[in-house]
């Protein structure tokens, strides 16, 4: 094998896995995923895996996708020889972000709805370790409790799920924060008209304390009084932000 041959192939592996590392940094971490984010087909990244250098069209394609200079790609990839761009040297792989942090940083929301749904993906992973501390801790008891009583308390527990809070949270934050961006002058929606006749029918709305300790959201409606039990809140000033966003919704002039 000449040198030049091993050269190329040295470049090629040093390329790979720079790719593979800073792809799954970005959150694309499958040849499927990279291969969608580039537009490209998949039998073409396994190529690039299994030694297959990439074309400079392709080296343009990861460059913009990835938000990488082109010239350090050409050296990395042995287009090019090494100084002859100048001290050109690829940025380290960033640190790692999961496939749906990507689905976030990529929709196109401002600052702000972006801390929302970054807070609301923290929550909801931080409740599932919680789920899984639980199960592990009730596979590896000596005793595992048998009674349909006590499995039932032990699996609901685990099964308890804050999903409806945390989507509720998500709204109410968004509808507070979209409510002076909307023109008053603006007409009413079919869904704004729906909301008027719910409103039509609640009487009273209130922040409520439950035996669990937990705040709700409790409604008179003209059908007789009735609990928001799906939307808990640790804290009383959250269930009060999130009594005064959803009537700004139900409001005729919002």
């Amino acid at each position: 094998m000449s040198d030049a041959s091993e050269g190329s192939q040295a470049a090629d592996s040093h390329f790979w896995l720079w790719l593979t590392q800073t792809a799954t940094g970005l959150g694309y971490p499958t040849d499927a995923s990279l291969a969608r984010a580039l537009g490209i087909s998949p039998s073409t990244v396994l190529r690039w895996r299994k030694g297959s250098r990439p074309t400079i069209g392709h080296l343009l394609r990861i460059s913009q996708t990835l938000g990488v200079k082109l010239e350090p790609l050409l050296v990395l990839s042995g287009h090019a020889p090494a100084g002859s761009l100048g001290d050109v040297e690829p940025p380290p792989p960033p640190q790692s972000v999961t496939p749906t942090e990507r689905i976030i940083l990529n929709a196109d929301l401002d600052e702000h709805l972006e801390s929302i749904m970054q807070t609301y993906w923290k929550n909801r992973i931080e409740e599932e370790r919680g789920r899984v501390r639980k199960l592990v801790k009730l596979l590896t008891e000596d005793s595992v409790p048998l009674s349909d009583e006590g499995f039932s308390a032990e699996l609901g527990d685990i099964l308890g799920s804050r999903l409806p809070a945390h989507v509720s949270r998500v709204v109410v934050d968004w509808a507070q924060y979209r409510t002076p961006l909307v023109s008053r002058g603006r007409e009413r929606s079919a869904i704004g008209k729906s909301l008027q006749a719910i409103l039509q029918s609640i009487e009273e709305m209130s922040v409520v304390r439950g035996k669990d300790g937990l705040y709700y959201l409790e409604l008179m409606t003209k059908n007789g009084l009735e609990r928001m039990d799906n939307m808990p809140f640790d804290d009383e000033r959250d269930a009060k932000k999130a009594l005064v966003a959803f009537l700004s919704i139900l409001r005729k002039d919002h």
